[in-house]
């Protein structure tokens, strides 16, 4: 059981962009430059994984626009975040943290990375919006927990 007193005793070891992909859709030049780059809805999607030994995790998040002829950018972005439990101050199990805290902890990794990706496009950058962290942690809780049965 965690003590809500203390720091969960997990580090974060890495925040990484695992892949990028980013371009303009084949009229771009004959858009005028002021376009808005309104995406329309961006997909978000979380991926996590657990070290047998349960010390360690990741989560993946991935954020994408499904291919449209009428988006301004094709652009998706995967980005990693993998944690460590600090030896001698545990106070989480990792699958806690990576099922509860974890996905508020890298969508600004994510959001920071979208945004500067399409920024450099003709049309400026595009912001992800806040998404519902409560509603994919419980969703990814209970992918952990089977994990977690089946080991």
């Amino acid at each position: 059981m965690s003590d809500p007193s203390k720091a969960p005793g997990i580090t974060v070891s890495q925040v990484f962009m695992e892949e990028a992909r980013f371009s303009h859709r084949e009229d771009a030049l004959a858009l005028p430059h002021d376009a808005k780059p309104d995406l329309g809805e961006i997909e978000i999607t979380l991926e996590a994984g657990l070290r047998p030994d349960g010390k360690a995790g990741l989560l993946r998040l991935t954020a994408f626009r499904k291919p449209d002829a009428k988006a301004l950018y094709r652009v998706s972005v995967k980005m990693i975040g993998v944690f460590e439990q600090q030896s001698g101050s545990e106070n989480m199990p990792m699958s806690d943290f990576i099922g509860d805290w974890a996905p508020a902890l890298l969508f600004p990794f994510l959001r920071e990375a979208f945004a500067n990706i399409t920024g450099r496009g003709r049309f400026g950058p595009v912001w992800l919006n806040p998404i519902n962290a409560r509603a994919f942690s419980q969703a990814l809780k209970k992918e952990l927990d089977k994990v977690g049965a089946a080991h």
